[in-house]
């Protein structure tokens, strides 16, 4: 064989290859489903980030336990059937972005098999910030009582189990098998069976993030934590600061300043949500857990508004 047919068939392979390679990735994308698709192109057009990747990595450690994705879960790689797929993804301009992160945006969702969760990390840190911090915790002179680093600590927690419970909610959609979007009797429950189905599918989600962690006492008692300071911030955003004594979800004993929800709408209001995931907590009867008194007084104080 001469030095020229040699290069000839050389190329004639690269050229093969450079073709099976085109055709298989058409393949792909004509098989892909849509949800597939979205991610494929979240990675090719670098929307995603990798910045958040320890602290949901760490979340799925406790919420994926003992399913079948127990250690089965990625975060932004290419789509694989039988794991948990999690893109998070990060907008800096969102004046300027594509048109079709607008609905993926401020918020968190399970969009589609195979288990393919969307979350905006945006959305994350405000919402530690919005809907979790009360206002004292805001205040200069309560943050200078702190270090750097024990202030970045508690933030990391705090960012731990709100990903835990976001994510876990979203695993809950999964392994129950709800369109994407109870342990025992509860005062709750009769709102939650007359609630419209998407309602009724968010607090069963919620659910099963709480049977996630209960068995775990250090997870539990942090998850109450996150848990009571979310109830805390909801009363406040509703009727003001309301200035109690100690430690444990802050309301007016007396009734004149009631915490109300409204029933409408796809999802219950936070309060109702971290309110119910604390009872069900509090309902295990475990010793390094106390909430159960307490969050079932709050229940029994809220009034229900149409």
């Amino acid at each position: 064989m001469t030095a020229y047919s040699a290069k000839g068939d050389t190329a004639l392979r690269s050229l093969f290859f450079l073709a099976l390679a085109a055709f298989l990735t058409i393949a792909y994308l004509f098989a892909a489903s849509p949800q597939e698709r979205l991610a494929a192109r979240l990675l090719s057009e670098d929307q995603t980030s990798d910045a958040w990747a320890p602290i949901a990595d760490s979340a799925f450690r406790l919420v994926a336990k003992g399913t079948r994705y127990d250690g089965h879960w990625q975060i932004n790689q290419a789509p694989r059937a039988g794991y948990l797929n999690l893109y998070l993804i990060t907008v800096a301009y969102r004046g300027r972005s594509p048109r079709y992160l607008s609905a993926l945006t401020e918020n968190c969702a399970y969009i589609g098999a195979p288990g393919i969760i969307v979350c905006d990390t945006a959305f994350l840190a405000r919402f530690r910030a919005q809907e979790m911090t009360r206002a004292a915790y805001r205040d200069s002179a309560y943050t200078a009582r702190f270090t750097a680093q024990e202030i970045s600590a508690r933030y990391r927690a705090d960012l731990i189990q709100l990903l835990a419970w976001v994510l876990g909610h979203e695993v809950g959609h999964i392994l129950l098998k709800h369109r994407p979007a109870h342990f025992a009797a509860s005062r709750l429950d009769a709102y939650v069976m007359t609630s419209a189905l998407d309602q009724r599918q968010e607090l069963q989600a919620d659910s099963f993030y709480v049977s996630r962690i209960v068995a775990d006492s250090a997870t539990s008692i942090a998850a109450a934590a996150m848990l009571t300071e979310l109830v805390n911030r909801q009363i406040e955003k509703k009727v003001g600061v309301v200035t109690v004594a100690g430690v444990g979800i802050h309301y007016d004993y007396t009734g004149q300043d009631v915490v109300t929800f409204s029933p409408t709408g796809t999802h219950p209001e936070y309060v109702i949500r971290a309110a119910r995931a604390l009872e069900l907590l509090g309902r295990q009867n475990r010793p390094y857990l106390s909430v159960g008194p307490m969050i079932e007084s709050f229940i029994r104080s809220m009034k229900e508004t149409r």
